[in-house]
C-alpha cells in the first residue's frame, strides 16, 4: 500500500498533475504496490478531476478534518487498486 501526496501550483494547467500521478502509478505497480491512498481538500475539484481521471475513486468524507484559511474543510480519501 502507498499513500501519496501531491502539490502543484495552482497556475499550472499543463497537464503536469496528470503526468506526474501516470509516473506514481507506473512506479507503484513496478514496485508490487497493489493499492495507493490519497487524501483531498472536499473543495479541491481541480484535483479531484484529476484524481479521477487516472483511475482513483472516492472511499468516504472526512468531516471538516482539516483547517484552511477559510475555516475547515471536509477531506475526501481516494483510493486506486493497482
Amino acid at each position: 500500500m502507498g499513500l501519496l501526496g501531491i502539490i502543484v501550483a495552482r497556475e499550472r494547467n499543463r497537464g503536469i498533475g496528470t503526468k506526474m500521478l501516470e509516473t506514481l502509478i507506473k512506479e507503484s505497480r513496478k514496485a508490487g504496490l497493489r493499492l495507493l491512498i490519497l487524501d483531498v481538500l472536499s473543495t479541491n475539484t481541480r484535483a479531484r478531476h484529476v484524481y479521477e481521471k487516472v483511475g482513483f475513486r472516492e472511499a468516504g468524507v472526512i468531516p471538516k478534518m482539516a483547517r484552511t484559511r477559510e475555516g475547515y474543510d471536509d477531506v475526501v480519501r481516494m483510493y486506486l487498486e493497482l
